[in-house]
């Protein structure tokens, strides 16, 4: 969080509002001849102009207009022009934050100067390009994730909170006022470089597959750090759980059959190439749910038993055409990654 109150100029003056607007203006002629659409807004509300459909020249003309006349005080950025997504990570435990990004830098294989970020009042945004377009290949809608400080269910004081943006994303200017007066101003988040000095084909791709691993990412840290639900009580592993079945159907959907050599050379090939493509991918319960299947393992993760069950009472019932459906969702997530490494080995 960065205050108006404690910001200097590059020359080491304190600023006004009124000369942290004329820099945002500047601000905004620079960013708008790197190609982004910028919009003109009153703190983070869009409301000045309609912005969907209009062509960014006009919306650049609406934003040096807003600016000089003290209507607008921040800049959006419309991200679909250059199918631009933003994770917005409205986290009040700024270690929690801190985990996400060092597990994000992991899932996605980036160093951090390559995660454009900003950061408000808490939390932070990180921006990425999305490897795909229309229809079936639209970045997934994921159900936004919220958790509580044990001890605070319920208080949005002390809520965590992951959501998928796609249409616009505040990235600059005046973010709120404190309640002693003090202006929150947009700046980067921790060692990332800021989006504000980014071209658009500056940023990483992700992919839905990536985007699937970053939404488990979270709620794994949710569990393991001790967040609860509204409530108050523990919470649900929706998007891991449904990769976890998707994933072992994918193995145990060749092992579901009548021929008992063919279940063994399905399990011998799944130990042979399946296994290291899991573990590498942090898939590790998946794992341990086709073993406790197929071989009767032991679950040592409690909250994998509700998986584990449904799975094998698929398994155990011959039910082929469920876990190919399920199969079927785990091999579209792995074309995309092997999709997104072939584009990456291109550039």
């Amino acid at each position: 969080m960065l205050l108006l109150s404690q910001t200097i100029n590059e020359h080491g003056q304190a600023m006004s509002p009124y000369m942290a607007i004329d820099q945002l203006r500047a601000l905004e002629s620079v960013m708008a001849a790197r190609g982004w659409p910028v919009i003109g807004s009153l703190y983070k509300a869009s409301k000045l102009h309609k912005w969907k459909d209009v062509p960014a020249a006009q919306l650049h003309q609406w934003a040096q207009e807003d600016l000089a006349q003290y209507r607008a005080n921040s800049l959006n950025l419309r991200l679909s022009d250059h199918k631009v997504i933003a994770l917005d990570c409205d986290f009040n435990d700024p270690e929690l934050m801190r985990a996400f990004c060092d597990g994000a830098e992991s899932v996605l294989s980036l160093s951090p100067e390559q995660i454009y970020t900003c950061a408000g009042k808490k939390g932070g945004k990180l921006f990425f390009r999305f490897l795909g377009g229309t229809g079936r290949h639209k970045p997934p809608r994921l159900p936004a994730l919220t958790g509580y400080t044990k001890g605070h269910a319920g208080d949005s004081d002390y809520k965590q909170e992951l959501e998928l943006k796609t249409d616009l994303s505040t990235v600059a200017g005046f973010h709120s006022v404190t309640k002693s007066g003090d202006v929150v101003l947009y700046t980067a988040y921790s060692k990332y470089p800021y989006i504000v000095h980014a071209k658009p084909e500056d940023l990483a791709t992700i992919t839905s597959a990536d985007i699937m691993l970053l939404h488990s990412l979270f709620n794994r840290l949710l569990i393991e750090r001790g967040f609860v639900d509204a409530q108050g009580g523990p919470i649900k592993r929706r998007a891991h759980s449904d990769l976890v079945r998707a994933c072992a159907a994918s193995v145990l959907s060749y092992t579901c059959r009548p021929d008992k050599n063919a279940q063994s050379l399905a399990l011998c090939e799944y130990q042979l190439h399946m296994r290291p493509a899991l573990v590498s991918l942090e898939l590790f319960d998946a794992c341990e749910a086709i073993d406790a299947v197929a071989y009767g393992a032991k679950v040592y993760d409690k909250r994998l038993e509700h998986d584990v069950s449904y799975l094998s009472g698929l398994y155990q019932a011959g039910d082929t055409k469920t876990l190919e459906r399920l199969a079927g969702s785990f091999d579209t997530y792995l074309r995309r990654l092997w999709t997104k490494q072939q584009v990456r080995e291109q550039i």
